[in-house]
C-alpha cells in the first residue's frame, strides 16, 4: 500500500517522496515502463497542473509526496487543528486522485489492447484524422467491420478511451453497417466527446 504509516515507511526504507518511484517500479514488474511518460501526456494531467516551467512528472511526484506526507503525519496526530485541510485543498486533492487514477485506468486499457493485438483479439483499423463539432469525427478505416452501437478505442500517446458509434455516414449517405477492405473516409458520431485530434482507431472483441 503506497500510502502507509510512517512506521511501514521506517521497515521498508520508502520515503513519501519516493511514492512516485514505487509507484513506476510497481508497474515495471508488470512489464509496463512508460509509466512516467503517459502521465506526463495525458490530457487530464496537463490540464490539472499549471506547468511554470516546472515537468509534469515532477509536480506528480511533488504532489504525491505532499498527499502521503499528511496523511501520514494526520494518522499520528502531527497535524494539528489549524493545520486540518481547508475545503479547497481537499478538493484540490480529490481532484488529483480522481486524475491521476482515470490516466491510469487508461495506461491500462492501452497496454492490455497492445496484448490483444498480439493475440489478434483486437486490431487497429484505421486512424482519427479530425475532430468536429457534435461529437463527430472523421476516421480513415483500411479494414475490419464497424457497426452501429458498436464500441471502439481511440489510442495514442498518454490516451485511451472508448466510445460508442451511434452512426456514421460514407460520402453523406449514412450506413448502419460496413466492411474495410482498403481506405475509406467515414464520418462517426460518438456518444461522448474525445480530446484528441489524432490517435488510432482500434477494435476488440475481448469485451
Amino acid at each position: 500500500n503506497l500510502l502507509c504509516c510512517s512506521k511501514c515507511y521506517q521497515r521498508s526504507g520508502i520515503k513519501p517522496r519516493q511514492v512516485q518511484n514505487e509507484l513506476t517500479e510497481i508497474y515495471r514488474r508488470f512489464g509496463i515502463l512508460n509509466v512516467g511518460e503517459w502521465l506526463s501526456k495525458d490530457d487530464e494531467i496537463k490540464g490539472f497542473f499549471d506547468n511554470g516551467g516546472v515537468r509534469i512528472i515532477e509536480q506528480i511526484a511533488s504532489k504525491l509526496s505532499e498527499l502521503v506526507q499528511y496523511r501520514n503525519d494526520a494518522s499520528h496526530g502531527l497535524v494539528s487543528v489549524g493545520e486540518i485541510l481547508g475545503q479547497q485543498q481537499f478538493l484540490e486533492f480529490a481532484s488529483f486522485i480522481r486524475v491521476l487514477c482515470s490516466s491510469l485506468n487508461a495506461l491500462h486499457r492501452s497496454y492490455a489492447l497492445t496484448l490483444l493485438q498480439e493475440t489478434g483479439d483486437a486490431q487497429k483499423i484505421g486512424t482519427l484524422t479530425e475532430k468536429l463539432r457534435g461529437n463527430i469525427v472523421i476516421c480513415k478505416v483500411t479494414s475490419g467491420t464497424l457497426e452501429r452501437e458498436q464500441i471502439i478505442s481511440f489510442l495514442a500517446d498518454g490516451y485511451c478511451v472508448e466510445r460508442r458509434i451511434l452512426s456514421m455516414q460514407v460520402d453523406n449517405v449514412e450506413v448502419s453497417a460496413m466492411s474495410f477492405d482498403g481506405e475509406v473516409e467515414l464520418g462517426i458520431k460518438l456518444d461522448k466527446a474525445i480530446s484528441r485530434k489524432k490517435a488510432a482507431v482500434l477494435t476488440n472483441s475481448a469485451w
